[in-house]
C-alpha cells in the first residue's frame, strides 16, 4: 500500500460517521394519538421548508420533543426526509419548488399576450361610441363657420 491509498482510506474512515445512513422502516413503531394528529402538519412543514429536524418540528408545531422525535422517525421511515447529516438536519426528498409555483407557464404568457393584442386591435379598429357624434359635430361646425364661408367663391359672399 502506498502513501496515497493509506491517506485516502484513513480519511474515509474518519469521515464515515458523518455520512448519513438509511434508516429501516421496521424500527418505527405506531404513532401516539398526539403524534398522528400532528403528522399532516409535520409533513407540510417539511415540504415547505425543505429540511427538518426533531428540534425544528418541536418548535414549529409546539409539541413535546418526544412527539417531535416520533414524527421525525415516521417522516424518515416514509421516505419524506433523508437521513440526518452530522448537524442533525435532514433534507426533504421532494420539497415544494416555489420557482415553479410563482412562474407562469409559457402557455399562460402566450394567452395573456394574445388577449392584449385582441384588446388593442378592438380599440384601434372600431371607434368608441362617444367619438362618432363628436366627429360629425366637428364636420358640421366647420361647414358653418365664418372661416369656411369667407373662403368660398364670390357668388356665396354676402353683398
Amino acid at each position: 500500500m502506498n502513501r496515497r491509498q493509506f491517506n485516502t482510506r484513513l480519511t474515509a474512515l474518519g469521515l464515515a460517521p458523518l455520512v448519513p445512513s438509511v434508516a429501516s422502516s421496521s424500527a418505527v413503531g405506531p404513532l401516539s394519538p398526539a403524534a398522528s394528529a400532528q403528522y399532516p402538519w409535520a409533513l407540510q412543514y417539511t415540504r415547505v421548508h425543505g429540511s427538518c429536524s426533531p428540534a425544528r418540528l418541536a418548535k414549529a408545531l409546539k409539541v413535546k420533543p418526544e412527539i417531535a422525535g416520533q414524527l421525525f422517525a415516521r417522516l424518515q421511515a416514509n421516505g419524506i426526509v433523508s437521513a440526518p447529516g452530522f448537524t442533525g438536519i435532514a433534507r426533504t426528498v421532494n420539497p415544494i419548488d416555489w420557482n415553479l409555483q410563482s412562474a407562469a407557464s409559457p402557455m399562460q404568457k402566450a394567452g395573456r399576450t394574445l388577449q392584449r393584442l385582441h384588446d388593442a386591435f378592438r380599440k384601434t379598429s372600431a371607434p368608441e361610441p362617444d367619438e362618432q357624434p363628436l366627429k360629425e359635430a366637428r364636420k358640421t361646425e366647420s361647414a358653418h363657420s365664418p372661416v369656411a364661408q369667407s373662403t368660398g367663391s364670390a357668388e356665396h359672399r354676402p353683398a
